[in-house]
Protein backbone atom coordinates (compact mmCIF):
# COMPACT_ATOMS: atom_id res chain seq x y z
CA UNK A 1 0.00 0.00 0.00
CA UNK A 2 2.55 2.55 1.17
CA UNK A 3 6.17 2.40 2.29
CA UNK A 4 6.20 3.26 5.99
CA UNK A 5 7.46 1.42 9.04
CA UNK A 6 4.79 0.27 11.53
CA UNK A 7 6.09 0.21 15.06
CA UNK A 8 6.96 -3.07 16.72
CA UNK A 9 9.21 -4.24 19.53
CA UNK A 10 10.21 -7.86 20.00
CA UNK A 11 11.48 -7.01 23.49
CA UNK A 12 8.18 -5.56 24.66
CA UNK A 13 5.89 -8.06 26.37
CA UNK A 14 2.90 -6.02 25.22
CA UNK A 15 3.99 -5.79 21.57
CA UNK A 16 0.88 -7.36 20.10
CA UNK A 17 -1.50 -6.32 17.34
CA UNK A 18 -3.89 -5.03 20.00
CA UNK A 19 -1.21 -2.84 21.55
CA UNK A 20 -0.22 -0.93 18.41
CA UNK A 21 -3.16 -1.56 16.03
CA UNK A 22 -6.91 -1.01 16.40
CA UNK A 23 -9.98 -0.72 14.18
CA UNK A 24 -12.32 2.22 14.79
CA UNK A 25 -15.19 3.33 12.57
CA UNK A 26 -14.07 1.03 9.78
CA UNK A 27 -10.48 2.31 9.67
CA UNK A 28 -7.28 0.70 10.93
CA UNK A 29 -5.18 2.89 13.23
CA UNK A 30 -1.56 2.17 14.05
CA UNK A 31 1.75 3.70 15.11
CA UNK A 32 4.42 4.08 12.44
CA UNK A 33 7.52 6.07 11.60
CA UNK A 34 8.30 7.56 8.19
CA UNK A 35 12.06 7.85 8.08
CA UNK A 36 11.85 10.30 5.19
CA UNK A 37 10.53 13.12 7.39
CA UNK A 38 12.49 12.41 10.63
CA UNK A 39 9.48 13.29 12.76
CA UNK A 40 9.45 10.27 15.00
CA UNK A 41 6.59 7.83 15.47
CA UNK A 42 3.14 9.13 14.56
CA UNK A 43 -0.47 7.94 14.54
CA UNK A 44 -1.56 6.67 11.12
CA UNK A 45 -4.87 5.49 9.69
CA UNK A 46 -5.71 3.44 6.62
CA UNK A 47 -8.75 2.30 4.66
CA UNK A 48 -6.67 -0.30 2.83
CA UNK A 49 -5.64 1.91 -0.07
CA UNK A 50 -2.42 3.81 -0.76
CA UNK A 51 -4.30 7.11 -0.96
CA UNK A 52 -6.22 6.37 2.21
CA UNK A 53 -3.12 5.60 4.27
CA UNK A 54 -2.15 8.84 5.95
CA UNK A 55 -0.75 10.15 9.24
CA UNK A 56 -3.43 11.53 11.55
CA UNK A 57 -1.29 13.83 13.68
CA UNK A 58 2.17 14.14 15.15
CA UNK A 59 1.43 14.83 18.84
CA UNK A 60 5.15 15.06 19.63
CA UNK A 61 6.58 17.24 16.82
CA UNK A 62 9.93 17.72 18.54
CA UNK A 63 10.71 14.00 18.60
CA UNK A 64 13.36 12.89 16.11
CA UNK A 65 13.68 9.20 17.02
CA UNK A 66 11.39 6.21 17.62
CA UNK A 67 10.15 7.41 20.97
CA UNK A 68 7.67 8.37 22.22
CA UNK A 69 5.38 5.80 20.59
CA UNK A 70 1.56 6.23 20.68
CA UNK A 71 0.27 2.89 21.94
CA UNK A 72 -2.51 0.80 23.45
CA UNK A 73 -5.13 1.93 20.91
CA UNK A 74 -8.59 1.02 22.25
CA UNK A 75 -11.91 1.77 20.57
CA UNK A 76 -14.89 2.73 22.75
CA UNK A 77 -18.02 3.28 20.69
CA UNK A 78 -16.16 5.01 17.85
CA UNK A 79 -13.77 7.00 20.02
CA UNK A 80 -10.18 5.79 19.84
CA UNK A 81 -8.28 6.12 23.12
CA UNK A 82 -4.52 5.69 23.33
CA UNK A 83 -1.49 6.41 25.49
CA UNK A 84 0.61 9.27 24.15
CA UNK A 85 3.34 11.74 25.07
CA UNK A 86 3.43 15.22 23.52
CA UNK A 87 6.70 16.15 25.20
CA UNK A 88 4.88 18.59 27.51
CA UNK A 89 2.53 16.54 29.71
CA UNK A 90 4.43 13.25 29.87
CA UNK A 91 2.75 9.94 29.10
CA UNK A 92 -1.01 10.47 29.45
CA UNK A 93 -4.42 9.38 28.15
CA UNK A 94 -5.39 10.72 24.70
CA UNK A 95 -8.26 10.23 22.27
CA UNK A 96 -8.87 10.76 18.55
CA UNK A 97 -11.73 10.68 16.06
CA UNK A 98 -9.28 10.25 13.20
CA UNK A 99 -8.77 13.96 12.51
CA UNK A 100 -6.02 16.36 13.56
CA UNK A 101 -8.57 18.64 15.25
CA UNK A 102 -10.26 15.72 17.00
CA UNK A 103 -7.07 14.37 18.57
CA UNK A 104 -6.60 15.69 22.07
CA UNK A 105 -5.32 15.02 25.56
CA UNK A 106 -8.12 13.59 27.69
CA UNK A 107 -6.63 14.42 31.07
CA UNK A 108 -3.24 15.25 32.53
CA UNK A 109 -3.59 12.76 35.38
CA UNK A 110 -0.07 13.34 36.69
CA UNK A 111 0.31 17.07 36.17
CA UNK A 112 3.36 18.51 34.47
CA UNK A 113 6.01 16.67 32.47
CA UNK A 114 5.95 13.71 34.89
CA UNK A 115 4.31 10.70 33.20
CA UNK A 116 1.31 8.73 34.38
CA UNK A 117 1.77 4.97 34.47
CA UNK A 118 -1.32 3.91 32.52
CA UNK A 119 -1.97 0.35 31.39
CA UNK A 120 -4.69 -2.15 30.55
CA UNK A 121 -7.01 0.06 28.45
CA UNK A 122 -10.34 -1.79 28.17
CA UNK A 123 -13.68 -0.92 26.60
CA UNK A 124 -16.60 -1.78 28.88
CA UNK A 125 -20.20 -0.54 29.24
CA UNK A 126 -19.63 2.49 27.02
CA UNK A 127 -16.58 3.73 28.92
CA UNK A 128 -12.85 3.21 28.96
CA UNK A 129 -11.48 1.39 32.00
CA UNK A 130 -7.77 1.27 32.69
CA UNK A 131 -5.11 0.88 35.36
CA UNK A 132 -3.08 3.80 36.65
CA UNK A 133 -0.16 3.47 39.04
CA UNK A 134 -0.37 5.82 42.01
CA UNK A 135 1.84 6.27 45.04
CA UNK A 136 -0.29 5.82 48.16
CA UNK A 137 0.99 5.13 51.65
CA UNK A 138 4.50 5.06 50.23
CA UNK A 139 3.69 2.15 47.90
CA UNK A 140 3.12 2.37 44.15
CA UNK A 141 0.09 0.32 43.11
CA UNK A 142 -2.22 0.09 40.11
CA UNK A 143 -5.71 1.44 40.70
CA UNK A 144 -8.79 1.18 38.51
CA UNK A 145 -9.86 4.28 36.58
CA UNK A 146 -12.63 4.97 34.07
CA UNK A 147 -13.12 7.64 31.43
CA UNK A 148 -15.99 8.93 29.30
CA UNK A 149 -13.58 10.90 27.12
CA UNK A 150 -13.70 14.13 29.15
CA UNK A 151 -11.31 15.42 31.78
CA UNK A 152 -14.17 15.72 34.29
CA UNK A 153 -15.32 12.18 33.55
CA UNK A 154 -11.87 10.59 33.94
CA UNK A 155 -11.47 9.49 37.55
CA UNK A 156 -10.41 6.68 39.83
CA UNK A 157 -13.03 4.02 40.48
CA UNK A 158 -13.24 3.45 44.23
CA UNK A 159 -14.57 0.57 46.24
CA UNK A 160 -11.54 -1.60 46.88
CA UNK A 161 -9.86 0.20 49.74
CA UNK A 162 -6.08 -0.21 49.80
CA UNK A 163 -5.61 -2.43 46.77
CA UNK A 164 -3.71 -3.20 43.62
CA UNK A 165 -5.44 -3.94 40.31
CA UNK A 166 -3.27 -6.48 38.52
CA UNK A 167 -5.45 -7.12 35.44
CA UNK A 168 -8.87 -6.35 33.97
CA UNK A 169 -10.93 -8.29 31.44
CA UNK A 170 -14.46 -7.63 30.09
CA UNK A 171 -16.80 -10.58 29.55
CA UNK A 172 -20.35 -9.83 28.37
CA UNK A 173 -21.90 -7.45 30.93
CA UNK A 174 -19.25 -7.96 33.61
CA UNK A 175 -15.75 -6.67 34.18
CA UNK A 176 -13.45 -9.18 35.87
CA UNK A 177 -10.58 -7.87 37.96
CA UNK A 178 -7.52 -9.45 39.51
CA UNK A 179 -7.38 -7.43 42.75
CA UNK A 180 -4.92 -7.54 45.62
CA UNK A 181 -6.06 -6.26 49.01
CA UNK A 182 -4.38 -6.43 52.40
CA UNK A 183 -7.39 -8.33 53.74
CA UNK A 184 -7.79 -11.03 51.09
CA UNK A 185 -4.57 -11.05 49.06
CA UNK A 186 -5.04 -11.73 45.33
CA UNK A 187 -8.64 -12.55 44.47
CA UNK A 188 -10.93 -12.46 41.46
CA UNK A 189 -13.60 -9.74 41.45
CA UNK A 190 -16.51 -9.17 39.10
CA UNK A 191 -18.22 -5.82 38.59
CA UNK A 192 -21.01 -4.17 36.63
CA UNK A 193 -21.96 -0.61 35.73
CA UNK A 194 -25.49 0.43 36.77
CA UNK A 195 -27.91 2.67 34.88
CA UNK A 196 -26.21 5.81 36.21
CA UNK A 197 -22.79 4.65 35.02
CA UNK A 198 -21.50 3.89 38.51
CA UNK A 199 -19.34 0.80 38.82
CA UNK A 200 -19.42 -1.69 41.68
CA UNK A 201 -17.47 -4.92 42.08
CA UNK A 202 -17.46 -7.75 44.58
CA UNK A 203 -15.14 -10.65 45.31
CA UNK A 204 -16.00 -13.98 43.74
CA UNK A 205 -16.28 -16.52 46.54
CA UNK A 206 -16.60 -20.29 46.53
CA UNK A 207 -20.36 -19.83 46.92
CA UNK A 208 -20.86 -17.82 43.73
CA UNK A 209 -18.01 -19.19 41.61
CA UNK A 210 -18.75 -21.43 38.65
CA UNK A 211 -17.59 -24.93 39.52
CA UNK A 212 -16.15 -27.30 36.94
CA UNK A 213 -14.34 -30.62 36.96
CA UNK A 214 -12.42 -29.74 33.79
CA UNK A 215 -8.77 -28.62 33.85
CA UNK A 216 -8.55 -24.83 33.91
CA UNK A 217 -5.69 -22.53 33.05
CA UNK A 218 -6.14 -18.89 32.11
CA UNK A 219 -4.46 -15.51 32.01
CA UNK A 220 -6.62 -12.51 32.89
Amino acid sequence: MRQIDPWYSSSNAFATEKYYFEVSNGLLYFSAINYANSKGTEIWRTDGTKEGTQPVIDISPNATSFFPVPSYFTDVNGVLFFIGDDGVHGTELWKTDGTKEGTQLVKDITTGIAPSNINGLTSFAGKLYFQNAEDKDGVSRYYLWSSDGTAEGTNEVGGFGISHIAAICPVADKLFLDVYTFKYGNELYAGKADNTGNFAASKITTENAVKTSLPFNSVL
